[in-house]
């Protein structure tokens, strides 16, 4: 999807084969961060949250933890573009990734909550029609099977694309920028082209 948010070619199996196994160290740390965090936060939640109760000063851990989750959901939309594109060592690229979602935290929200609509018209749907919950969910599983993983994977791509444009890729010397996005020189001569193809019928 990073490819083709480029308009640049990619083979659906063998380029990710290639990618994974390049980057399957880098990626699995990722997943298995990723898996375990709701975790953490969720006991911490709970631990200090009972605390809390009882002194108020320990409402500042489980703050801290809910704002390392959610974080780490907004660090998610770059930290496997990052992966895939520069060779930078892990702890480069939480740092980047962290920087990235901190310096662009409106679209980073936006982006995140763009990627779960489904899912929640989904819940709200299973809310008000019960009765319905096994169809709704049937159809849900595979919107996200056939569609939904490839469609936000691809809405990600573009976005970081973007974003690593304006931040990182202007200050490499001889990177490319603004890949697979709108040209407008380009679409001045197909106006031309079609000018003339329009007058000669």
């Amino acid at each position: 999807t990073r490819n083709w948010s480029r308009d640049e070619h990619a083979f659906i199996f063998s380029d990710f084969v290639d990618a994974m196994k390049t980057n399957w160290k880098q990626g699995l740390l990722t997943s298995v961060i990723t898996a375990v965090m709701p975790t953490v936060v969720y006991v911490c939640n709970m631990y200090y949250g009972g605390m809390a109760s009882g002194n108020l000063f320990f409402m500042i851990p489980q703050v801290l933890c809910i704002l390392m989750g959610i974080i780490w959901s907004m660090m998610l939309i770059y930290i496997y573009p990052l992966i895939i594109t520069y060779e930078l060592k892990y702890k480069d690229v939480l740092r980047n990734a962290v920087l990235l979602a901190i310096a662009r935290l409106p679209l980073s929200v936006g982006i995140r909550l763009a990627t779960i609509v489904p899912a929640a018209i989904a819940a709200l749907m299973c809310y008000l029609l019960t009765q319905y919950t096994f169809i709704i969910l049937l159809v849900l599983g595979a919107y996200y099977i056939l569609l939904g993983f490839g469609l936000s994977r691809f809405i990600i791509a573009s976005y970081t694309n973007g974003v690593f444009d304006k931040y990182i890729n202007i200050n490499i010397e001889g990177a490319q920028i603004n890949r697979g996005l709108y040209n407008e020189d380009e679409d001045e001569d197909e106006g031309d082209s079609d000018t003339f193809a329009s007058a000669d019928e």
